[in-house]
């Protein structure tokens, strides 16, 4: 018998990249960059490129309707195959420091 699985990940982009992601301070690697996560809820970044302002953000990852009870019983147990849950934030754009923008 074949058992389903939901596999939950997030993709960090950044303007420009190669920014050191650290996701709830955890480092997990230059942008672009992804990540596991087991549960839905809020999730807080940092983001660090040298010459640009230091990022923080946080972002809230929503359950889709399949994972509402009842319904994520057969969505983690019984559906055949893997669902891919991929969250894409919009990539985060660095202002350089000493900017007059961030003043």
């Amino acid at each position: 018998m074949l058992a389903g699985c939901v596999e939950r990940r997030y993709v960090i982009e950044s303007d420009p990249p190669g920014a050191l992601v650290v996701a709830n301070g955890q480092p997990i690697g230059a942008t672009p960059v992804d990540g596991h996560f087991l549960y839905y809820g809020n999730y807080h970044f940092t983001l660090i490129k040298d010459g640009y302002e230091t990022l923080q953000v946080d972002e809230r990852f929503r359950a889709p309707w399949y994972e509402y009870y009842p319904i994520d019983f057969f969505s983690e147990n019984i559906v055949p195959g893997k669902i891919e849950d991929v969250r894409r934030p919009k990539p985060y754009q660095f202002v350089p420091e000493g900017s007059p923008a961030r003043r």
